[in-house]
């Protein structure tokens, strides 16, 4: 699915990020807790669970987060 930038209008590019905590040299991805999980697996706490992914804009350096 293609992202906008809600200012420029412009597509957005997904782009890698990293996280301050790492333990052993094992980065370790930003996630949410999905709160319409549901199914076998969300409900003893294993698919509850979403990553988060990183999307820039080229135009004015806007970063969104989307799950």
């Amino acid at each position: 699915m293609a992202r906008q930038c809600p200012d420029c209008d412009v597509a957005l590019e997904r782009v890698d990020y990293s996280t301050t905590t790492q333990d052993y040299g094992i980065e370790h991805k930003l996630r949410i807790e999905d709160p319409e999980a549901d199914g076998v697996l969300a409900r003893i706490g294993i698919g509850d669970q979403r990553n988060v992914d990183a999307y820039l804009c080229p135009e004015c350096r806007l970063v969104r987060l989307y799950a």
